[in-house]
């Protein structure tokens, strides 16, 4: 079933925070010199990142 005109526009909205996140989250990891809290930061980009392709999936299902 297609998504509907709201849908897709929250949808969007979403990848756009998930992209975001990534980019704050990549910044910390690569400035922090605390190595636990680098992992973590790591962590949560690649946390951010695999949300982001899942639905990213929904806007362009060839990317499966």
């Amino acid at each position: 079933m297609p998504l509907t005109q709201r849908e897709l526009l929250d949808l969007e909205e979403h990848l756009k925070l998930q992209q975001l996140m990534i980019k704050q989250l990549s910044f910390c990891a690569t400035t922090c010199n605390d190595p636990q809290l680098q992992a973590m930061c790591q962590n949560m980009v690649d946390k951010h990142q695999r949300a982001y392709n899942t639905m990213a999936k929904y806007l362009n299902p060839n990317l499966q």
